[in-house]
């Protein structure tokens, strides 16, 4: 599976990007590479193998514009944004990756 967006801003519902703090505009990388690289509260015991696969996947994410994908790659990262960000984050990001936007 083949993911085109990677660059691709986070927006709101009226199509305005979506800042950090800083003014910096939110991409679905960006979302991607923090869910995977973050420690989510309910995983205090997570095995380092874990770690390293999650960090393997962020730096294809990151290297590649379009990086390829397997569904079981999608699904985790799914998984995480979701324990991650707040709804509006979530939708617009499963939704890029589902390839719905």
């Amino acid at each position: 599976m083949l993911v085109k967006k990677m660059g691709e801003k986070i927006t709101d519902f009226e199509g305005n990007a979506i800042t950090d703090p800083d003014g910096t505009e939110l991409t679905l990388r960006d979302v991607c590479i923090r869910a995977l690289l973050m420690n989510h509260p309910d995983e205090r015991n997570i095995k380092g193998e874990e770690k390293l696969r999650r960090y393997d996947l962020a730096l294809k994410i990151q290297n590649q514009e379009t990086p390829e994908l397997t569904t079981t790659e999608i699904s985790n990262i799914k998984d995480l944004i979701g324990r991650a960000f707040a709804a509006l984050i979530v939708g617009r990001a499963w939704h890029m990756l589902e390839g719905d936007e």
